[in-house]
């Protein structure tokens, strides 16, 4: 199995970094948070990228320990620790999880306006009130051969052949 390397930068309290290190935290890391007791969480997306094959999963980062902290997932990319969970975006389901690694669905796709077909990122909104999460999928303008943007929706698009 090939494994990717995540490079930390350990982070003192003056503005300088500390030297890099690397760790192996498994293969294809896609996005990382400093969540409970400080430690990280990296996000590994499955190795198939299929939805729906589970083979996805976050680890957690302790030290230079790092350890299957939820596992079961399909691509989770983004993640934020919020509301003290880890939340992450995982193709059409943005998960919540606990201090225990047990997911739940915070939104699955019918929470969505429009049934979401590759979730990317979360973040947390400003108040702290909302969680933000980009869909890739999501297309909602687009721009013709003179640069000219119009809806996707629009009289425009529709034309297109």
């Amino acid at each position: 199995m090939k494994t990717a390397l995540l490079f930390l930068v350990t982070l003192a309290s003056v503005a300088l970094p500390a030297a890099p290190r690397k760790l192996a935290v498994g293969a294809t890391p896609e996005s990382v948070t400093r969540g409970f007791d400080g430690d990280l969480f990296v996000s590994l997306m499955g190795v198939s990228r299929k939805a729906g094959d589970g083979d996805g999963k976050i680890v957690r980062v302790h030290g230079e320990t790092v350890t299957d902290f939820a596992t079961g997932l399909n691509d989770p990319k983004g993640t934020v620790f919020a509301g003290g969970f880890i939340i992450t975006a995982d193709f059409d389901t943005v998960w919540k999880i606990d201090a225990k690694g047990h997911k739940s669905v915070l939104a699955g796709p019918k929470d969505f306006p429009t049934a979401p077909t590759f979730l990317n990122d979360v973040e947390v909104e400003p108040s702290g009130q909302s969680i933000l999460v980009t869909d890739m999928g999501a297309v909602t303008k687009m721009r013709d051969a003179n640069n000219k943007l119009f809806a996707v929706d629009s009289p425009e698009h529709k034309a297109i052949p």
